[in-house]
């Protein structure tokens, strides 16, 4: 979902009212061990980075959130600023079904 989000937005349901986030980038992390490169397995978590707008600061934590008409709760981080513009991150495991049931 994510990988065709990239350019899009993403809102996060705040108590102060929904801000909106541009999704920047999305970007593989290779940490399985052992798995072998180039599969799904190799590339279980990827990073998501999102901006967001001037003098609005989204703090540390699980937040509500909707893109591309799903709703879910994801852990952002914020990472630094571009110019006033903060950024963030948010870091994606995808679970396996299979091993989830041993």
């Amino acid at each position: 979902m994510f990988e065709d989000a990239r350019g899009a937005r993403l809102v996060v349901r705040l108590a102060d009212g929904p801000v909106t986030l541009s999704i920047r980038d999305v970007e593989p992390l290779d940490v399985a061990r052992g798995a072998k490169a180039g599969t799904r397995e190799w590339q279980n978590a990827f990073r998501v980075t999102l901006v967001g707008p001037s003098g609005v600061d989204i703090p540390q934590g699980t937040h509500g959130v909707t893109v591309d008409g799903r709703s879910f709760d994801l852990f952002v981080v914020p990472v630094m600023r571009h110019g006033e513009r903060p950024v963030y991150e948010a870091i994606i495991h995808r679970a396996y079904y299979r091993r989830m049931n041993g």
